[in-house]
């Protein structure tokens, strides 16, 4: 039945002729287009950066997609897919600032925004070639001629959809989050990209008093003397806007005499609190209970914030809150509350409603109220013993001590990371979580004990989404706030431009009759000349003397030649030859491919109706869709370089010269039907 096989055959030899075959037969592409119509399986492929090569571990992934949307196209469904291009984010920005050798937001602000971006979005493509070839070379079947890039507004368009639909629910918010935040970098990091940069290092602890000032605890219990809270913080930095302290109320309490002044810590940890100095420089003076010393007030060592407005109209702060998480196994037995600087701080403070003062910027450097700290970056390792200094003058400093722990670091610039609190948008996770545990319980896994092991306990732990960045180079988030406080939501372009107003009048005009109009045959091949008639010159000319009333700036046209001759013949009437001719890719015909010399109707009569004709791809041509989109992207351009430009601040007109699909496209964007434009 079948010829034997050679055993001779040179493997390599064999893939190349599987390949060649394959794409010389369309094979991938009869394999889509025969099923169409069937049950659609949809795969959601994540795409690769295209600014660095492919490596194995891409092999192996690309293998492994490519096998199960295989599978189940062998199976009857019909299993469209695209390859795609993941242009935004911190990997791309990272990369330019290397090539750059800028370090950090200060260096991409004094570039430039505008140039920074610039520069990220050339990046971005750069081995776009390579991993064609790759993913070619290893069968991937994936249509690379209609390759999609996240930086592409109809891609950042669908974001905004789902990001508005999302809003709608209510399930949107924003607020405050402690989120590692890596100072260079200037963002928030994930849960999962802070585990990979973990590193052992060695910081300064302390342990500080906080003199108590509440009178009647002392007469009670202290004989009236001068006494203090002892907390223990392995970051000194956070302790000017600690607005509380962390007691365990079923923990034993001692007060020790230390020199002329009492000590309070736990029971357990008098040896640790107390190694630093000899047995007869300290004795035990009482045993307090954990209750007693909540909601004690005392005085802080900073007086920085105490006129703070969120600090001087706060009742609670500086004062101490029984909490669960207090351990006696370190430290004092007594630990600050710093909402700003951690997840459990936050909540922490969150729970006894003291205010959150955040006194680091995103850089990692105070800000101006720490006085002569001010500038400082809190993450430097001098700054900590310039910290203990300032608390040893102020006799509030008990001891400190150098400690070797883990702490994590960014895996990009192995920066040391801040756990910060900072203003971010929100997914309410936390709303839904039962629902994707009830759906988890659906899913075939394989192996089976993802299930409920590593995927399950992450669900059962889930928190809400932090989706936002505090970066360049990434899809926008489509929220506009009012100075009053007001927000909107938008989920398109269009809506956005309906909403916005631009200080530019624009113009537009179509060609006259040309040639290829009295043929009626499709051209959108510049190679091909066809020049205006008799009657596109005077039509033309009529038009250009309706506009003598306006007031033009800038004309701008396609680069066709019966554009070319329409934009001149409106300046010379219009303008007196007045104005430069600036031509434009983004202004030319619709691109029609296979239909070029064809007659008209030919292409149009490959859609059903309006709503098909829009959005309907047709393959090597242009749907009206990318069309809208190109000219979208030009108008937008010119609103941000032309703003301004007259004395008066306003470019009182644009004049564009379009072909036939341009006037099509401005019909798209403002709405106007197809019998409207006849009309016209």
């Amino acid at each position: 039945m079948f010829q034997p096989v050679n055993p001779r055959q040179r493997l390599p030899e064999v893939e190349h002729e599987i390949l060649d075959f394959w794409n010389k037969a369309k094979i991938f592409e009869r394999s889509i287009e025969q099923r169409k119509g069937k049950r659609k399986y949809v795969f959601f492929d994540g795409p690769p950066f295209a600014n660095g090569l492919p490596h194995y571990g891409h092999i192996l992934a690309n293998a492994l997609k490519d096998a199960v949307t295989r599978y189940w196209t062998m199976k009857g469904y019909y299993v469209p897919r695209v390859n795609g291009w993941d242009c935004h984010g911190l990997p791309v920005e990272y990369e330019v600032e290397k090539e750059l050798k800028l370090s950090g937001r200060k260096d991409i602000e004094k570039m430039g925004v505008a140039k920074f971006n610039t520069a990220c979005r050339e990046s971005v493509f750069r081995y776009t070639e390579e991993w064609e070839k790759l993913l070619r070379r290893i069968g991937r079947w994936v249509d690379f001629d209609n390759s999609y890039a996240t930086l592409e507004n109809n891609y950042i368009e669908s974001i905004w959809w789902v990001f508005k639909r999302i809003w709608d629910k209510k399930m949107m918010y924003e607020g405050f989050k402690s989120m590692h935040v890596c100072p260079r970098c200037e963002t928030p990091l994930s849960n999962f990209e802070v585990s990979q940069g973990y590193k052992e290092v060695t910081d300064l602890a302390v342990i500080l008093k906080f003199e108590i000032t509440d009178a009647q605890f002392l007469q009670k219990f202290c004989g009236g003397k001068k006494t203090s809270f002892s907390a223990w913080t392995t970051t000194p930095w956070s302790i000017p806007t600690t607005m509380g302290l962390a007691v365990g109320k079923d923990f034993e309490y001692t007060l020790l005499q230390v020199g002329d002044e009492q000590i309070i810590c736990a029971k357990n940890r008098i040896p640790y609190v107390m190694e630093h100095l000899k047995e007869d420089e300290w004795s035990t003076v009482d045993t307090l209970q954990g209750e007693s010393i909540v909601g004690i007030s005392y005085k802080h060592p900073f007086a920085q914030y105490k006129d703070h407005p969120d600090v001087r109209e706060n009742k609670n702060v500086y004062k101490t809150y029984a909490k669960d998480y207090v351990s006696v196994e370190d430290g004092t037995g007594i630990v600050t509350i710093n909402g700003a600087f951690g997840e459990i701080d936050m909540q922490s403070a969150q729970d006894s409603e003291l205010p959150i003062v955040v006194n680091v910027r995103m850089d990692g450097t105070y800000t101006e109220e720490m006085g002569e700290f001010a500038g400082m970056n809190v993450k430097h390792p001098n700054l900590n013993n310039k910290i203990a200094e300032f608390l040893a003058k102020k006799n509030c400093l008990l001891r400190k001590e150098n400690i070797r722990h883990s702490y994590p670091h960014c895996w990009r610039c192995d920066t040391p990371l801040l756990n910060y609190a900072t203003k971010s948008w929100f997914i309410k996770v936390t709303e839904i979580k039962d629902k994707l545990i009830r759906n988890n319980k659906k899913i075939h896994w394989q192996p089976s004990h993802i299930q409920d092991g590593r995927f399950g306990k992450w669900l059962e732990g889930a928190r809400d989404w932090a989706i936002s960045r505090n970066r360049f180079w990434g899809c926008p988030i489509p929220i506009w706030e009012c100075a009053c406080g007001n927000k909107t939501c938008v989920d398109s372009v269009n809506t956005l431009r309906q909403n916005s107003y631009s200080a530019n009048r624009y113009i537009f005009v179509r060609h006259g009759e040309a040639e290829n109009n009295v043929q009626k045959i499709a051209n959108s091949d510049m190679k091909k000349i066809f020049h205006l008639t008799e009657k596109g010159k005077k039509q033309a000319e009529s038009a250009a003397k309706k506009l003598r009333n306006y007031r033009i700036d800038l004309i701008f046209s396609s680069p066709f030649t019966r554009t070319k001759e329409t934009a001149e013949i409106i300046n010379q009437f219009a303008c007196d030859g007045g104005r430069e001719v600036t031509l434009d890719q983004h202004l030319v015909e619709h691109q029609v491919g296979q239909f070029e010399g064809q007659p008209s109707d030919a292409y149009m009569n490959q859609f059903g109706n309006y709503e098909d004709r829009y959005g309907k791809h047709i393959p090597q041509t242009e749907s009206f869709q990318d069309v809208e989109k190109r000219v979208s992207d030009f108008v937008d351009y010119l609103d941000r370089k032309h703003k301004g430009k007259t004395s008066d601040k306003r470019l009182q007109g644009i004049r564009f010269c379009w072909d036939r699909v341009g006037l099509l496209a401005f019909a798209l964007l403002t709405h106007v039907r197809e019998h409207e434009l006849v009309q016209e």
